[in-house]
């Protein structure tokens, strides 16, 4: 028997967006000015770290990264960058390896992936930059094409062979289901119309279902089923409610429309789009004619958005992978304050949007046969958000015997994003916002359902301290019902195993950070301030505070907060509970045309260009199918292969990961490293999340 876990993470990890809203703006001088009000709240410490000591951590994570005497964000860029990266994904992400492999009995596979693309003027590698090697559309360049042949190859290996040689051990919740992988997020969405007398039907027990043909990357012909119900819609009564199956329908059900569920565009006008009737799911099969004996792998794909966008084609195109052997599998699930509020207790538990990506689950193994599928052999994988969300689907009974591996994208279930923290209060402030009772919690409920969606939509900037931050009010928690997704903190179940503002932000730092890097709920007000010098120092330097002249620094603090601590962090640990190998790479690779290295840069190598559309360079190309591969041998095998690459697991003490920088095999390196983020320096600060983590190093 062999099972693994794999983290996919990369270097110099960038979360665009947050980078160009707050670090390329006429503001960065603000941000530098004041950015012991700001790093708590764009470091994400201002929930897990007392107000008293924001000042002294913002001081300290300043710097720490800009140096001593340092203080002009501005002029630090790259610093800045590595600051947030290190604080929002990487140190977490290492120390997520670490953890796993020393609480697991089996190997532990880390890579790195630094392979920076071409056409990348701004040599960065940046978060989920080797996905596009998986999923991306378009021509790559002729290095990454050869990069690609290094990544496709590995992935068919991992999803190949040796499945009916791993049954499912019986031990709970860690030890349940072997593998998952972390990598990024890209957007696309895609609609090819087709005539009706050529469109493929597939009958299930709910009843038939008509698709429409499309053409992968490499020119096959695939079926495509969109919009597809697999639940109830939650509208009227069942808003904030568990999602219930869907019911069989007459005739033949035209799946050839995909859907959004009801969100917020916080980015621009705050206008509200889709529609709360939107759980439905979108499966593609590498035929013109699905066969119900094929029996092919299914790789399921939860899509990111930070839990508040998106929707199952948002961040995954099914191209590249339809020129391969399996079944892909995208849908959607509840949104923002549809999917995640909760009032602490049985009214609203919570975690609806969760519970929907467990009824798409079920919905999987109930149908896919239909399809072509093969429901024993099911590999969940999840870009940033989604990433975290299959991170936490590896503690949950509910998804016991529901999928088989996990393929974890540049996002854990230790992120700082990744639990909601005064998740009441939110509610309470909602109902009232609207004219409703804040309490008793059955009132409170009762009444939200009246009002309509968008009315309940358009309130979300009230939880939005400066501009869009903290980007994800609405998130899981941990539930106190009595039929919870979730019912304690990860870090306890792991125990049972074993932009445009950054003058401004730089300026009003002190007051901002708690917001801005997330510790706002996590530690008290009195700790603030003194937590965000510390941050401060620490990443800057003593006595630096203009961010516009440490906009890598900046970038590195925000990206350890936020993303990159917290996913070392889940996989060391899960390394050492787990009996399964914990993989981990890093993705170095930096794009072709830009220098910088951004949040998800390697999902485009799997679900297509997002953040950069347009096509791939021929040595993306290469890289795409390096990645590719890398998934599919994983979806198979349970082991992520790279032609050429020997691929260790990781260990909790030391941290095993595969770098991926370049899309030539022979420069893909696996390294064994003490530490590869910040870890100690944030697990040092007095963060309520830290009280979890703390208790969980001693015991293990």
């Amino acid at each position: 028997m062999y099972h693994g876990f794999v983290q996919i993470h990369q270097m110099r990890v960038l979360f665009r967006f947050c980078v160009k809203l707050l670090f390329l703006g006429k503001d960065l001088d603000n941000v530098s000015t004041n950015w012991e009000s700001f790093a708590p709240i764009l470091l994400d410490f201002n929930d897990t770290l007392a107000p008293s000591l924001w000042k002294d951590a913002a001081q300290k994570i300043r710097q720490f990264y800009l140096g001593k005497d340092q203080t002009n964000l501005a002029q630090n860029y790259d610093k800045l960058i590595q600051m947030v990266s290190d604080r929002i994904f990487l140190v977490d992400a290492e120390t997520s390896v670490r953890m796993q492999a020393k609480a697991s009995s089996s190997p532990v596979y880390y890579y790195h992936f630094s392979y920076p693309g071409d056409n990348n003027e701004a040599n960065f590698v940046g978060h989920g930059a080797d996905g596009k090697y998986f999923f991306v559309v378009g021509p790559l360049t002729p290095n990454e094409l050869k990069m690609k042949d290094i990544m496709a190859p590995l992935r068919v290996e991992m999803y190949k062979e040796k499945l009916k040689e791993m049954p499912l051990p019986p031990q709970p919740i860690l030890t349940r289901w072997g593998t998952w992988l972390q990598a990024a997020m890209f957007y696309s969405e895609h609609f090819d119309s087709i005539k009706e007398d050529a469109r493929p039907v597939v009958t299930t027990s709910l009843g038939k279902i008509r698709g429409y043909l499309k053409t992968s990357h490499d020119g096959r012909k695939f079926s495509a089923f969109e919009g597809i119900p697999f639940a109830k819609p939650p509208i009227g009564s069942r808003r904030f409610e568990e999602p219930e199956p869907a019911e069989p329908w007459s005739g033949v059900w035209d799946a050839n429309k995909p859907t959004n569920c009801a969100q917020t565009d916080t980015t621009t006008t705050n206008a509200t789009r889709g529609d709360e009737d939107c759980l439905h799911i979108n499966v593609f099969v590498p035929r013109e004619n699905p066969n119900s004996q094929d029996k092919l792998d299914v790789i399921v794909h939860v899509h990111g958005g930070g839990y508040m966008y998106g929707n199952g084609l948002a961040y995954s195109r099914p191209e590249v992978l339809m020129d391969r052997d399996v079944i892909f599998v995208t849908f959607n699930y509840r949104l923002g304050i549809l999917g995640f509020l909760s009032t602490e207790d049985d009214v609203v538990p919570g975690n609806n949007g969760l519970k929907d990506q467990v009824m798409a689950l079920r919905w999987i193994q109930n149908h896919i046969a239909s399809f072509g599928g093969n429901p024993d052999s099911v590999t969940l994988t999840g870009l940033s958000a989604g990433g975290s969300s299959v991170h936490l689907h590896y503690f949950s009974e509910m998804s016991k015997g529901l999928f088989h591996r996990g393929f974890s994208q540049s996002g854990v279930a230790l992120n700082s994003f990744s639990l909601q923290k005064g998740a009441l209060e939110k509610a309470q402030r909602l109902a009232e916002a609207v004219g409703c009772p804040s309490t008793p919690t059955r009132a409170l409920a009762d009444c939200l359902k009246q009002r309509h969606h968008k009315q309940i939509l358009k309130q979300l900037p009230l939880f939005f301290s400066h501009l869009i931050f903290p980007f994800m009010p609405f998130t899981p928690v941990v539930e106190k019902g009595s039929k919870p997704f979730l019912s304690e903190h990860p870090y306890s179940l792991l125990t049972k195993v074993l932009g445009n503002d950054l003058a401004h932000v730089s300026t009003n730092w002190e007051s901002l950070a708690p917001d801005l890097l997330d510790f706002n709920y996590t530690l008290v007000p009195s700790l603030w301030k003194d937590t965000t010098k510390k941050i401060t120092e620490f990443y800057l330097g003593k006595g630096q505070i203009d961010f516009d002249q440490n906009k890598d620094k900046v970038i590195k603090m925000f990206s350890d907060r936020i993303f990159l601590v917290d996913a070392e962090t889940s996989v060391r640990m899960q390394a050492k509970a787990s009996s399964s190998p914990v993989y981990y790479y890093y993705f170095s690779y930096p794009e072709e045309n830009n220098e910088a290295k951004s949040h998800g840069a390697d999902g485009k190598y799997l679900f297509g260009n997002f953040f950069v559309p347009g096509p791939l360079t021929p040595n993306e190309q290469k890289l795409k199918d390096i990645i590719v591969d890398m998934l599919i041998s994983y979806a198979k095998t349970s082991i992520p292969v790279i032609e050429g690459v020997k691929w260790e697991p990781t260990a909790y003490d030391k941290l095993t990961y595969l770098n991926i920088r370049s899309f030539r095999p022979e420069e893909i390196e696996l390294l064994t490293v003490d530490e590869l983020t910040p870890r100690e320096f944030w697990h040092s600060l007095k963060f309520a999340e830290n009280e979890n983590l703390f208790s969980v190093k001693d015991e293990l």
